[in-house]
Order: structure tokens, then sequence, then C-alpha cells
């Protein structure tokens, strides 16, 4: 009996043998299909699927930044169509303003105003001097700058006076700081000096203002 049981276990023992390595050779497959496998779908995601999502984030990427840079030109577009509305809107004013304290001293129209506000006042005003305070600035604001005219008109008092309140209810801002108001020119007749009937002379002095951005 015990030597039957010996004859089987030695039967049994090459089958049991041989499945056991086979079972070991099919696990060492499994390993390197499964070895192969990864190093196959890493070498896909690396060569293959690593650019694709590269360049899907970079086109990503730049779509994301155009659309800031639309908001922005958006945003800018927008800000310029209200500045020129609200432009628009004070273009009327801003003239009026640029009249009354324009950004340059403008000496020629100051001219040009003053001898046709004489002319109105029946005054020839072909002779006056200027006072250039340049670099001057006044303490009400480091921007406002001005020059003065010195100006001396023979005529009637009422031609006088029509001048100087013609002068100031001009829109150009002007400040007349010294009037002066005595007898004309004396003419010679004969022995004795007699001035013109009727003509005074009038000397003031003129600030006119301008608008000098600081540098």
């Amino acid at each position: 009996m015990a030597l039957s049981l010996n004859n089987q276990v030695s039967r049994i023992k090459p089958l049991y043998n041989f499945l056991k390595k086979q079972q070991e050779n099919y696990r060492f497959i499994r390993s390197v299909e499964i070895t192969a496998t990864f190093i196959l779908i890493s070498f896909f995601l690396f060569f293959a699927i690593r650019p694709t999502v590269l360049t899907i984030s970079s086109l990503w990427g730049d779509i994301q930044s155009k659309q800031l840079l639309k908001t922005r030109l958006k945003t800018k577009i927008n800000n310029i169509i209200q500045a020129q509305d609200l432009f628009s809107q004070v273009q009327e004013k801003y003239q009026v303003v640029d009249s009354s304290l324009p950004s340059r001293p403008n000496f020629y129209e100051t001219a040009v105003q003053l001898q046709q506000t004489g002319n109105r006042a029946l005054i020839n005003i072909n002779d006056f001097d200027y006072n250039i305070q340049t670099g001057e600035r006044l303490s009400i604001n480091p921007n406002v700058k001005t020059y003065q005219i010195s100006l001396n008109i023979d005529g009637s008092f009422s031609s006088a006076t029509k001048l100087i309140s013609d002068l100031l209810s001009n829109r150009r801002l002007i400040n007349i700081s010294s009037i002066d108001i005595g007898p004309s020119g004396l003419k010679t007749s004969g022995m004795s000096n007699v001035a013109p009937s009727g003509s005074i002379s009038t000397n003031f002095v003129s600030s006119y203002y301008y608008w000098s951005p600081t540098q």
C-alpha cells in the first residue's frame, strides 16, 4: 500500500512541476505584456498626445489673451467715444474759455482787439507799448501768466470812457491797473499855448492774462 502511494506521488510530481513551471512562465509573459503595454502607452503619450496637449494649451492661451486684448481695446474705444461726446458737448464752452483765458499770449490778437475797440470809440490807436514779464506767474495759480500794455490816447472824454468800458466788457480777461486823465498835448497858436478844444489825454496800463502750463 505504501509502495503504491509512493508510485502515485512520483507520477504526479513531474506533472505538478510542469504545471508550476507553466504557471511561472505565464506570470512572466503577463508581466512582460503589462510592461510592454505601459511602455507603449508612455511612448504614445509622450510622442503623440503631449504635442497635441501642448498645442491645445497654446491655442487656449492665445484665445484667452486675444479675448483679454479685445476687452481692453473695446474699453479704450468706448472711452474714446465717450471723450469725443463730452468734448463735443463742451467744445463751445471751451472756445469761450479759450477766448477769455487763451493758452498763448496772443500778442497779435490783442493788438487787433485794441485797434477795433478804438475804431468803435472813434479813437485811432496805432501805438502802444508791451511790458512782457517773462516767466512771471501770479500767486493765484502758477499756470496763469500776464503781460501789460501801456496806452496813451488823445480824444474826447466820452470816447476815452467808451474805449475803457468796451475793453473791460470784452470776453478776454484783462485788468486795467491805472488810469491817468489830463489835458491833451498843447498846440502853439502865435505866442500862446492852448489845448485843443474838448480833447483830453488818457494814459492807462492794462494786464492781459493767459494760461501757460507748468513745465
